[in-house]
């Protein structure tokens, strides 16, 4: 049988790209399950690990992700459910993570069920 999910194809996709020690930060997307390393959500809501009004700009936002080990973004911005709202992804939120992304990180894998980020800290790369 095929799998044939967004998710399903794109996680391996970022399993073939990253090293099995990465931690990932599900972001816009919370099907994990099909991921070899490690990961958090960051659903604003849910698990709460990210607080992002104490996250209140790039830089913030880049300390908290090193602090919990994160050293990649999956991103689905074409998930439905996940779209811009107020109350859970609210536009600020989108406008952090995208100024993050532009400072901080760099495009590694695109395609159907998400993109995948390269976190840059200072003085070293991302796992």
């Amino acid at each position: 049988m095929s799998r044939k999910l967004d998710h399903y194809v794109f996680a391996g996709k970022l399993n073939d790209a990253v090293d099995p020690a990465a931690k990932i930060l599900l972001f816009r997307e919370i099907r994990g399950y099909y991921l070899k390393p490690d990961y958090i959500w960051g659903d604003p809501l849910n698990q709460g690990v990210l607080d992002y009004q104490s996250c209140s700009t790039p830089e913030l936002l880049l300390k908290r992700l090193q602090e919990l080990g994160v050293s990649h973004i999956w991103i689905n911005p074409g998930l439905k459910i996940y779209q811009p709202q107020s109350g859970y992804y609210h536009p600020g939120i989108i406008a952090l993570m995208d100024s993050f992304l532009n400072r901080h990180a760099k495009l590694v894998l695109k395609l159907e069920g998400g993109e995948l980020h390269q976190i840059l800290f200072k003085g070293h790369a991302a796992r």
